[in-house]
């Protein structure tokens, strides 16, 4: 699965690692691309349908993951 935005995070995640930038011709083929490169998700996807003669579907490849949240919870004196 691959996860597409067209913002350039998704909430909740962060950027492992750019993996480069995916296109195709169709929809389908800018994700097969981003497999291709290794990523798990596409931001920033746009397409690009100048003139009406090609149409080139674009977007960052990219490795998310989930961010980490840290709960420290302090005891009344202050200690952990």
């Amino acid at each position: 699965m691959i996860a597409v935005a067209t913002a350039s995070r998704i909430e909740g995640y962060q950027i492992a690692a750019y993996r480069g930038m995916a296109q195709g011709a169709t929809f389908n083929e800018l994700l097969n691309n981003a497999e291709d490169l290794g990523a798990n998700a596409v931001l920033n996807t746009c397409y690009d349908h100048a003139l009406d003669v090609n149409t080139l579907f674009q977007s960052a490849a990219v490795i998310i993951e989930p961010i980490q949240r840290c709960s420290v919870r302090f005891h009344r004196n202050g200690q952990l």
